[in-house]
């Protein structure tokens, strides 16, 4: 695919904050900041490709990504059960053969890393009980800040429902007053990082000249209740869309990978009605699942193209709750783990001819890019005006 301005946006004003350039900047609610500071700008002072380097980056990042999700999925698994079965490992790799869809692949200016900050966070706030000391409180206000100002949307999609599931569980567990005691102290510390997070909006503006764009509610001319009417088909919709396992793949693979969804969601129902899967797991991956569709719908975004990817925070409790079917040792398990591998034979089978029929080390989609910097630089032109996707890239490439 072509080069565009979100590939490499925070890239050059990286290498524009290393120039002394530091205001006029306007960016998103994840805003990626960090990364910049600790992986675009010690990226930059290397020498190399600018292009090789970009690619280096975004590497670095997915696999980082994706090892650290497995590890902390580990961790989540082992508070429900007492061994992490291999088939918990084949769903984990179905789910590096769907990162396509996932989260944007090719770009490390993605929520990628995020989704671990997000992952951990929920993990801290379970394993938390009476006895817990208050530096462990301190330890997540901290990094419930830094997690929040790096991408502000985890405050609805991993904190509260974290808060949720604790609450539904202190309720089913004969409302413990102990329970109550941890949750209010998590919540106490949760307030405390959100207030972080504000206090380093503000600091970042002051130091680095850049403006944040607000989380904003889309309404789309709809009242609230409009827009949760008319925002439920297109939600079901844009799941579909973060369960493919990217468009490239094929009709048939994102057909494949579609009806896994739902035949385990299926099963898992059923298994759950049976008792057959653990009580506080399904209140956890529920608790994940409803709280952030509902924010997700109420805020609008249903309703706008290319958003799946704020569900992003639902993909790892897929995996714990297919990880969990395929621990059912009944007359079906053997059956469901061989469907489950033949899925990700098939996925990667499709990766791999994807990536042979697109392999172009001479990058002929970023032609256009490339007369760009051409024709600047035979004309000896300071500066020109340009859309976003032929500036920036260009920029950044030459």
């Amino acid at each position: 695919k072509s080069s565009n301005f979100d590939l490499v946006g925070q890239q050059v004003l990286a290498r524009q904050w290393m120039q002394g350039f530091h205001s006029g900047a306007i960016v998103g609610p994840t805003n990626h900041i960090l990364k910049i500071i600790f992986i675009y700008i010690p990226m930059n002072l290397l020498p190399g490709s600018a292009r090789i380097k970009l690619i280096i980056m975004t590497l670095l990042i997915n696999v980082i990504t994706y090892i650290l999700l497995i590890l902390i999925l580990e961790k989540l698994w082992l508070e429900f059960y007492p061994k992490i079965s291999k088939s918990f490992y084949i769903v984990a790799l179905w789910m590096a053969l769907i990162a396509g869809s996932m989260y944007w692949i090719s770009f490390s200016n993605s929520r990628n890393i995020e989704i671990v900050g997000g992952l951990f966070l929920i993990y801290l706030g379970i394993k938390l009980s009476y006895k817990t000391k208050t530096i462990k409180y301190i330890v997540i206000a901290l990094l419930s800040g830094v997690l929040f100002f790096a991408d502000p949307l985890q405050f609805y999609m991993s904190a509260v429902p974290m808060l949720f599931y604790l609450f539904i569980k202190y309720l089913f567990d004969g409302r413990n007053k102990k329970s109550l005691t941890v949750l209010f102290k998590l919540t106490l510390a949760i307030i405390v990082g959100y207030i972080g997070y504000k206090l380093l909006i503000i600091a970042t503006e002051k130091i680095f000249g850049v403006s944040f764009i607000a989380v904003t509610n889309h309404r789309n001319g709809y009242s609230l209740i409009g827009t949760c009417i008319h925002g439920v088909i297109p939600m079901f919709k844009q799941i579909t869309r973060l369960y493919v396992g990217g468009y490239e793949l094929g009709r048939i693979p994102e057909a494949i990978n579609i009806l896994f969804v739902v035949v385990m969601f299926v099963v898992g129902g059923y298994y759950f009605i049976r008792k057959l899967i653990n009580k506080n797991l399904i209140i956890l991956i529920s608790s994940v699942w409803f709280i952030g569709i509902a924010f997700y719908i109420a805020s609008g975004q249903s309703l706008q193209s290319g958003t799946s990817r704020y569900l992003i925070m639902t993909v790892p409790f897929f995996i714990l709750l297919v990880a969990a079917i395929l621990r059912v040792n009944n007359s079906c398990r053997k059956l469901l783990i061989i469907a489950t591998c033949l899925v990700v034979i098939i996925n990667s089978i499709a990766l791999l001819k994807t990536l042979y029929n697109s392999w172009d080390t001479s990058f002929k989609a970023d032609s256009h890019i490339n007369s760009v910097i051409t024709y600047m630089k035979t004309h000896n032109y300071d500066y020109a005006l340009a859309s976003m996707d032929s500036a920036l890239p260009a920029d950044y490439l030459s």
